[in-house]
């Protein structure tokens, strides 16, 4: 599996940007099992990380790198910066363009990566996952299938005095800088609205999966946003499990949404980390 990290200037955000790329284009089949490793261009999970993260983290914090492998899939990981993936109208910088546009069209540029919908995949947790799903949704023509963890539900009820947000969430300045707070309850960036605006589409949107942890302080979040997708006719999985708002609970939820999403057989991986390339079905959940 080849690791890039890699840089280039984006129109939408108006400067060099960062992101991390896992590949399988150097994959080689040595298990005897028969198989042969998916050819290009591949599958694609487009995966976005929560507050206070980087392009890093899923590399750093979970078996992704390993798991897309065995799954013959490419991860991409861009850099969200706290702006949780939406457009920026006060300086005119489009995290939500980037992410379910450009980023898409540059690295398919860059990468042998499929430009198919049904092969195009989003996901993110908390931050990313508000972001997944609202980018998911606004560019259904682009993602076949949208998964989110533990969803960062933005409503002014939500980000209200009280309720469990980290510190940055909490500021009046940023909550107006990143949302337009004084117009949150008909603006977009408010997932309701933006459901309902674009429920007329729901035929055409991707495949939806949403999994919470049952500790989680936004877990009840999560069950009124998939109710209200019930409400819409918005075909979806909610999938509630054991755990909280941390990667323990998303490392075990990478697993799932891997699984989850089309692949092809897997391929047990011989490498410096399992030279007989036997499956570990616990490092399948880690």
């Amino acid at each position: 599996m080849a690791f890039i990290r890699a840089e280039f200037m984006s129109q939408s955000l108006k400067r060099i940007v960062p992101i991390t790329v896992v590949i399988p284009s150097d994959t080689t089949n040595f298990s005897g099992t028969g198989t042969n490793p998916a050819k290009p261009p591949y599958k694609t999970l487009y995966l976005l990380h929560g507050i206070y993260g980087s392009d890093m983290d899923m590399i750093t914090n979970t078996n992704v790198m390993r798991l897309a492998r065995e799954r013959q899939m490419a991860v991409v990981m861009p850099a969200g910066e706290n702006h949780f993936y939406v457009d920026d109208s006060n300086n005119g910088m489009k995290y939500g363009e980037f992410i379910g546009k450009e980023l898409v069209e540059v690295t398919r540029r860059m990468f042998p990566l499929s430009a198919k919908k049904e092969d195009t995949f989003i996901a993110g947790m908390s931050m990313g996952g508000y972001g997944a799903i609202m980018n998911g949704i606004k560019y259904y023509d682009t993602f076949g299938y949208i998964a989110s963890m533990s969803t960062a539900v933005i409503t002014k009820e939500t980000l209200a005095p009280g309720m469990p947000n980290p510190t940055p969430m909490c500021d009046p300045d940023f909550q107006q800088a990143i949302w337009d707070y004084d117009t949150l309850d008909t603006n977009e960036k408010n997932p309701y609205v933006l459901l309902k605006n674009y429920a007329a589409h729901k035929e055409e949107f991707p495949k939806i999966m949403i999994t919470c942890g049952k500790d989680d302080p936004l877990f009840q979040n999560n069950v009124n946003l998939s109710a209200y997708m019930d409400e819409l006719g918005i075909a979806h999985e909610f999938i509630p499990a054991e755990g909280g708002h941390n990667f323990d609970f998303w490392r075990s939820a990478i697993v799932k949404i891997l699984d989850w999403l089309p692949h092809g057989y897997i391929i047990p991986i011989m490498d410096s980390g399992d030279v007989f390339g036997v499956k570990d079905e616990d490092e399948q959940t880690a």
